[in-house]
């Protein structure tokens, strides 16, 4: 999509959504697969400055959008807003309302966000800046913790662009371990760096 700058995907269902940053405010964007090809199928702007960040929450049906609110103190930098998932016939988005900034950046010197993923029932923030992850209980809106993030050295750290978790279900060997046969799980966390 020439001229947009495309932060990041997620998908609902059957269709993927876009965010693109802009200064001011943000563009939502539906695309679809046509012929082997990504295209557009709807745009939207949105009110959340300078998108960052996007995640569908299906136990709210709802999009999550983090902005960057840039003009403001660094503890006061990232905002998550809560949109319904537009009709595809639609032309305008509801507004959105806002999670508790207060909460969110508490106890960060730089609340600023890169990225969002929802997955297994937590949201996960990802705070570029202040160089940490954050996990999220959203029905309950409490913190279930937070970890750093890894350090690459020079001027990388804060660098980190997108996060991302994978679970992996291995067959422990029983002789091994002298326990039963059962499923044993591991998390992943994936990272990408903006180099």
């Amino acid at each position: 999509i020439p001229g947009t700058d495309l932060e990041a995907l997620t998908s609902v269902n059957d269709r993927l959504f876009a965010i693109a940053e802009r200064s001011s405010k943000s563009e939502l964007i539906e695309l679809e697969w046509n012929g082997g090809l990504l295209a557009v199928v709807s745009r939207w702007f949105i009110p959340t400055p300078a998108a960052e960040g996007i995640a569908y929450v299906p136990v709210k049906d709802k999009l999550y959008i983090a902005g960057d609110m840039q003009s403001r103190l660094p503890h006061e930098r990232g905002v998550i807003d809560v949109y319904d998932v537009p009709d595809r016939n639609s032309t305008v988005i509801e507004s959105p309302r806002s999670l508790n900034k207060n909460v969110l950046s508490n106890g960060l010197a730089d609340s600023k966000i890169a990225s969002l993923y929802y997955f297994e029932d937590t949201l996960y923030v990802l705070h570029d800046n202040s160089q940490i992850v954050r996990a999220w209980d959203i029905e309950k809106g409490t913190s279930l913790g937070q970890f750093n993030l890894p350090r690459v050295g020079g001027d990388f750290n804060r660098q980190w662009e997108g996060v991302a978790f994978q679970r992996n279900v291995e067959k422990m060997d029983s002789l091994l371990r002298g326990l039963q046969d059962r499923p044993q799980s591991s998390l992943v966390m994936h990272l990408t760096l903006d180099s």
